[in-house]
């Protein structure tokens, strides 16, 4: 059971003190996220412009990383190892079919992910399933539906 565990997730192994953790540590990594998106943005369109700006790339790309690998520590209690990843690409890639610009990108991304989790959650309680696949699921409907409206949007 234990490998099934750390391969898929256990949100019932998750206590009261993890789930305080796990939501001031998403607080903290939505904060920075929001701190240095400026400067990301900035050295993705230009890097030079960034580094003309005085922009401290090497900080802020460091920063970020420790931010996605805080995210993914988080994840894997939730939802193991093999399904983390999967929360992370999978609400970015939904967001992408519908965004128009970068702000509505970071923000459907951060919606899908959300929904993605209470919705995976409130069903794997409900029917007595594991969790962690549920929500994987559930981010793969949300891209399926994206995708759709994205193909039948632009005709």
């Amino acid at each position: 059971m234990e490998l099934f565990e750390a391969l898929f997730g256990s949100i019932e192994k998750i206590s009261v003190l993890d789930g305080v953790v796990i939501i001031l540590l998403s607080l903290v990594i939505v904060t920075v996220i929001r701190f240095i998106w400026r400067q990301l943005i900035l050295d993705i369109v230009s890097p030079d412009l960034a580094r003309v700006g005085g922009v401290k790339m090497t900080k802020i790309n460091l920063l970020f990383l420790l931010m996605v690998g805080m995210t993914v520590a988080l994840g894997v209690k939730f939802l193991g190892t093999l399904l983390t990843g999967a929360l992370v690409i999978i609400p970015a890639i939904a967001a992408r079919n519908i965004s128009s610009n970068l702000s509505a990108y970071r923000l459907w991304s951060m919606g899908f992910g959300v929904l993605s989790a209470v919705i995976g959650i409130l069903l794997g309680l409900w029917w007595s399933l594991p969790v962690g696949p549920l929500v994987v699921l559930v981010g793969v409907a949300l891209f399926g539906t994206t995708f759709i409206y994205k193909l039948t949007a632009h005709k």
